[in-house]
């Protein structure tokens, strides 16, 4: 075998040895980004489940707050008129003081 052909025969082993090194590393590659995704999945449906854990505990403690008030309000309406108009006075002192300045 001459030379040239010693040559050729070595330079193709080498390319064919260095597209099996490339199909490698793409496939770790490949399966790389694969685990990241299913990662990603998992930490979004973490987080989704938290936040609707969340989100039910705030319309709970919402409806407790709303239910209570509506009861205190029934048990003394009176109460609940005169509060609400001390409310209203303090807000419309607070307002007209803040627009004169």
């Amino acid at each position: 075998m001459s030379d040239a052909h010693q040559k050729a025969a070595k330079a193709a082993r080498t390319a064919e040895r260095t597209e099996s090194e490339v199909a490698a590393k793409a496939n770790e590659a490949g399966q790389l980004a694969q685990d990241a995704g299913h990662a990603v999945c998992e930490a979004y449906g973490r987080v989704s489940d938290r936040g609707h854990k969340s989100f039910d505990r705030a319309r709970d403690a919402a409806g407790r707050w709303e239910r209570g008030l509506e009861s205190s309000v029934q048990r003394r309406p009176l109460v609940a008129v005169f509060a609400a108009a001390a409310v209203g006075l303090l807000l419309g002192i607070l307002f007209t003081r803040r627009n004169r300045n």
